[in-house]
C-alpha cells in the first residue's frame, strides 16, 4: 500500500508547529524570556483599584495616586511591566523592578497632569497580561485607576 505524497508533507507541518520544551519565546523588539508555570510565578498585589481626585490648578503635579505593594509568593522570579492598557492614560509609574521569590516591592502611581478629563484604565504588572481585553475579572497583578478631575 502506497503512502500518499501528502502526508510526510502533513507530518513535518505538524512537527514544525509542535512546542518544544525549554524554547524561548522571541519579540523582535524585546529580550528573549521563558514564560514561567502556574507555580513559579505567583503574584500577590495590596489592592485592584485606586481613586484620586485633582483640582486643575490646585492639586500638586505629578499628584501621587497611591502605592501598590507587589509580592512574589512564586519560585521564580520575574520582571515588573508596568503599563496601562491605554497608552495615553495621564499615570507614571515608579521604574520596572526584577522580584525575587519571596521578595516585596513598592510601586508608587503618579497622575502626570497631562489630562484634563475624567478617566479610569487597566494597569497591568505583567507583559503577560498586557494583551487582556477589558473585562470585569482582572488577571493576578493587574489593577485600576480612575481620576476624577475638576476644574
Amino acid at each position: 500500500m502506497a503512502i500518499p505524497r501528502r502526508v510526510p508533507i502533513l507530518l513535518a507541518a505538524l512537527l514544525i508547529a509542535l512546542p518544544l520544551p525549554g524554547c524561548k519565546k522571541t519579540n523582535d523588539d524585546e529580550k528573549d524570556f521563558e514564560l514561567p508555570t502556574s507555580e513559579e510565578l505567583n503574584i500577590q498585589i495590596s489592592q485592584i483599584y485606586f481613586e484620586f481626585r485633582h483640582v486643575v490648578g490646585q492639586s500638586p503635579c505629578p499628584q501621587l495616586v497611591g502605592r501598590l505593594t507587589i509580592r512574589n509568593t512564586g519560585t521564580s522570579p520575574f520582571t515588573t511591566d508596568i503599563r496601562a492598557r491605554d497608552p495615553r492614560a495621564p499615570l507614571t509609574f515608579s521604574p520596572d523592578r526584577t522580584v525575587g521569590p519571596g521578595e516585596t516591592v513598592i510601586v508608587d502611581i503618579f497622575f502626570n497632569c497631562t489630562s484634563q478629563e475624567n478617566f479610569r484604565v487597566t494597569v497591568d504588572t505583567l507583559r503577560e497580561n498586557q494583551g487582556q481585553q477589558s473585562s470585569d475579572s482582572l488577571p493576578p497583578g493587574s489593577f485600576n485607576v480612575e481620576g476624577i478631575i475638576t476644574r
